[in-house]
């Protein structure tokens, strides 16, 4: 088994997405990590026994476009990932309107971070 993780840039995300599907991987999920001041996302995909991850960050407000145009089934964990934490992803193929889980009235983005999480008290933090 393998593994290997590329950082990318949003305007890389569909050529490096597409040559994934050309070269026979799998789209296996995206990831959302919010880091305070920006949002990384993991796109992983797999074949056979080799697992490959494109990073991609992005600022609060840019927008970065959906893979679903590539591999359809990606709808439906972008728009996950827009409802939750508020990623301004353009163009998926079936975009729910923020209605996958959530309900007319409830709080916006529910997993957006707004500060930094301090140690809990007796861990020590590494750095």
């Amino acid at each position: 088994m393998s593994f290997e993780a590329k950082q990318i840039t949003p305007e890389q995300l569909i050529n490096e997405t597409q040559q994934m599907f050309n070269e026979g991987y799998r789209f296996v999920t995206a990831t959302c990590v919010d880091e305070i001041e920006q949002f990384r996302i993991i796109y992983s995909f797999d074949r056979e026994t080799e697992l490959v991850n494109l990073e991609v960050a992005i600022g609060k407000e840019e927008q970065l476009p959906s893979v679903s145009g590539v591999y359809l089934c990606a709808f439906l964990v972008e728009n996950e990932i827009k409802e939750l934490f508020g990623v301004n992803i353009s163009d998926i193929a079936v975009d729910l309107g923020g209605r996958l889980y959530m309900i007319e009235g409830a709080d916006p983005h529910p997993m957006t971070r707004k500060e930094k999480k301090k140690a809990a008290k007796g861990v020590k933090k590494n750095g």
